[in-house]
């Protein structure tokens, strides 16, 4: 991406300075969650 490209997306003025670019975006897929463990592995039971 060049600067005129990103003048283009954004309402950016020629009057300043475009200095640093950030690219944020989501994932397009949802994170995996751990499996848990068992109750009986992690607790005794008296």
């Amino acid at each position: 991406m060049n600067k005129n490209h990103i003048r283009e997306m954004l309402p950016i003025s020629d009057d300043e300075m475009i200095m640093s670019v950030i690219a944020l975006e989501y994932d397009t897929q949802e994170p995996k969650m751990p499996k848990r463990k068992a109750a009986e592995d992690i607790v005794k039971f008296f």
